[in-house]
């Protein structure tokens, strides 16, 4: 009688086990099966998600030494369409006469689905320039065509390669003397890392 109920519980602990076991492995069949959204930039990127970009460069030539300093801020507006402010900040030394760079631009980037971890994009925007140092200051406010790539590491990170090239609208330089109409035209080429939330 005691070998008898031990085989029939243990029989029944086998049955609910295996149900179990089957439930789960028809619910991870679900999951697996569950396509990702058709829009979605990226694993999971979209609509209403957020974006910080950082990048930097030093870079010292013997007639130039060069620090610039970067950050973005993204909103994605739509899945593929996101809008972008971006700053730089740079300070140079060539030859003893130290120069400070502010370069700010508001940019809207269409970002292609390709449903793999690389994710194109292509954008414009509008900005302004400033330089200044003990002999001049010179602005500019500018157009900018945008273009680049991102690669995705995981849902919440990815690098960045960005170039942008800045047209010129109106600018103009003050010296100690007199000031007078200047057009700054820029290539721009930055690596970055962006985060998500």
């Amino acid at each position: 009688m005691i070998k008898l109920n031990l085989s029939v519980i243990a029989g029944l602990a086998l049955a609910l086990a295996s149900t179990g076991a089957l439930a789960q492995k028809k619910g991870a069949a679900k999951q697996v099966a569950k396509p990702a959204p058709a829009t979605s930039s990226s694993a999971g990127i979209g609509q209403g998600d957020m974006e910080l970009g950082f990048f930097g460069n030093v870079r010292d030539d013997g007639t130039i030494t060069l620090i610039l300093l970067g950050g973005s801020v993204g909103s994605y507006l739509t899945d593929n369409l996101e809008a972008r402010v971006t700053g730089t900040l740079a300070f140079a030394d060539a030859g003893g006469l130290s120069t400070t760079i502010f370069s700010p631009f508001v940019t809207a980037e269409y970002q292609f689905n390709t449903r793999s971890a690389v994710v194109p994009y292509v954008g414009g925007g509008l900005g302004f320039f400033i330089l200044g140092n003990d002999d001049i200051f010179m602005y500019d406010l500018f157009l900018t065509p945008t273009g680049g790539v991102k690669y995705f590491l995981n849902e919440r990170t990815s690098l960045e390669y960005a170039l942008s090239y800045q047209f010129p609208l109106f600018g103009g330089a003050c010296d100690d003397v007199d000031c007078y109409d200047a057009e700054i035209s820029t290539l721009q080429n930055t690596f970055r890392i962006n985060i998500y939330y």
